[in-house]
């Protein structure tokens, strides 16, 4: 090996690390974006534990929305699963869910519906949404419309029941019953699910 394919090798590690930085938040290749505090990655131990408050709420209160305040419900749409949250924080079960759990930011789901809209959604339809999350596609939802949402994560599920009681939700993957009933919808919002049925 000569000495230019060493440092050639050199600089194109160095620039891969300075492509990491994003503003003022770095991204760690391992765990996906975290905050940049005093130099240091910060790990996400808050999202850690506010997901743990939410959870402990929700064991504590059970799926029925009239046993919630308006803050609690408001602390609910703070969950936001272990996705990007380092291992080290994880437990077996958590850490399972950690690569395929993203909740799609406000401005994606926004454009989502907008495109919807411009090719043919009409309110009061029907609406399948394979993997709802915490239900961030639903605030938009048109009065009327029939939504069926399908969630692995129970938390997540219990969430949508409470914060969305008009909706129809179901604790399974949305595969195993998509294959067995071919049911018409006319939107299908959200991200399609990113898991093993195995």
């Amino acid at each position: 090996m000569m000495k230019s394919d060493i440092d050639t090798g050199k600089n194109r590690q160095l620039q891969a690390e300075k492509s990491l930085k994003v503003g003022a938040r770095k991204i760690d290749p391992e765990y996906g974006i975290k905050k940049e505090k005093g130099g240091e990655l910060e790990a996400n131990q808050d999202d850690y534990q506010v997901n743990k408050e939410i959870e402990t709420l929700i064991d504590t209160k059970g799926e029925t929305p009239d046993s919630y305040t308006a803050d609690e419900k408001e602390l609910l749409h703070k969950y936001s699963g272990y996705g990007g949250i380092k291992f080290e924080y994880l437990t077996i079960e958590q850490a399972k869910g950690s690569f395929s759990e993203f909740y799609t930011p406000d401005a994606i789901i926004r454009k989502m519906w907008g495109l919807a809209y411009k090719y043919g959604f009409q309110n009061g339809g029907s609406i399948l949404e394979p993997s709802v999350g915490i239900g961030a596609f639903l605030k938009y939802v048109p009065r009327g419309s029939e939504v069926h949402g399908y969630e692995i994560n129970k938390y997540s599920y219990t969430i949508c029941k409470i914060i969305y009681p008009q909706f129809q939700f179901h604790l399974q993957p949305f595969e195993q019953v998509f294959i067995k009933n071919r049911d018409s919808v006319q939107a299908d919002t959200g991200d399609l699910p990113k898991y093993d049925l195995v």
